[in-house]
This record gives C-alpha cells, structure tokens and sequence, in this order.
C-alpha cells in the first residue's frame, strides 16, 4: 500500500510540475536550440492530451535483484496498473 502512494505521489509531482512555470526557463521570443524547440513542443502537446483525457492509467514494471549470503541472486518483480 505504500508503494501505491509514492507512484501516485510521483506522478502528482510530475503532472504539477508540467503546469507550473519554471523559474529562470527561457522567455518566449528568446533563442532557443532546434532540439529546445522540439522538447518544448513535444511537452506542450503532452501536457495539452492530459488536460482534455477525463482519465488515463499509467503501467509500472518494477524489479530488483537481492544476492544472498550464498551468493544465490533472487529477482523480484512487479507490474502494477494505475
């Protein structure tokens, strides 16, 4: 149950920072590289689909590898949908 909250914190975190203006970000008008310009568009797009999707899920595919004092190494694995 912890883990669901700290997805869902993260991806609250990450949706808010899209919508919050960064302090020191180039003004608009400003010389911005090819791939500045590419980047931002491409973000804009992302954060405009979000704003208009009345919902969507996200997929976590989440392993590790635990070694044991035998030196046996034992994968862990999880998928979880939000």
């Amino acid at each position: 149950m912890k883990k669901r909250r700290w997805y869902m914190a993260l991806l609250a975190m990450g949706l808010a920072v899209m919508t919050v203006p960064v302090l020191g970000a180039p003004e608009q008008g400003s010389t911005q590289s090819p791939s500045e310009l590419q980047a931002t568009s491409i973000l804009k797009k992302m954060s405009e689909f979000l704003a208009v999707s009345g919902h969507f899920s996200v997929t976590i595919r989440d392993g590790y590898d635990v070694v044991q004092e035998c030196g046996q190494k034992i994968e862990f694995g999880e998928v979880r949908a939000l």
